[in-house]
């Protein structure tokens, strides 16, 4: 596990932009969460909407949406690729997202369609890159909370 700037990110998952997290299994699919910086900014999710089996993600795009008792936001695709599975436990107990965000909070699972070109886009925890970002989200959650605002993470570009 890294610590940066005060978040947890575990060594074996990669990191999008957009807040999402994948975990690449031993199968070749790959596991989908909403990191711990997004989880502990957006407060207690209590209303998870997932995609069907069978959906077909593009990487950046919508592939669930989130919903607080102040914020509608978004989890990004990291990769391209069919939904296999979706967390049915977060349809009962959305916060697990909040509590647990690498473990019992995954939100869904893919097989992804061209993992080798796309997992370059993505960010390990160990990189310099992450670090950059990270600060730059934190700066950019601080200024909206110090304006009364939520910012735009109710963007949904689809």
């Amino acid at each position: 596990m890294i610590n940066v700037e005060g978040y947890e990110f575990p060594e074996d998952l990669l990191y999008h932009r957009e807040h999402a997290w994948a975990r690449i299994e031993e199968d070749g699919t790959v596991t989908v969460g909403m990191n711990a910086f997004a989880a502990e900014a957006a407060g207690e999710i209590m209303y998870v909407d997932l995609p069907d089996e069978g959906d077909e993600l593009e990487a950046g795009e919508t592939c669930a949406k989130l919903q607080t008792a102040k914020w509608v936001g978004r989890i990004a695709a990291p990769l391209s690729g069919k939904v296999i599975e979706v967390n049915e436990d977060l349809g009962f107990e959305s916060e697990i997202i909040n509590n647990s965000p690498y473990d019992e909070g995954w939100i869904l699972k893919i097989q992804p369609a061209d993992l080798e070109s796309e997992q370059g886009g993505l960010m390990s925890p160990e990189s310099e890159e992450l670090r950059a970002w990270l600060k730059q989200e934190i700066a950019r959650a601080e200024a909206e909370k110090q304006a009364g605002g939520a910012g735009d993470e109710d963007e949904d570009e689809e």
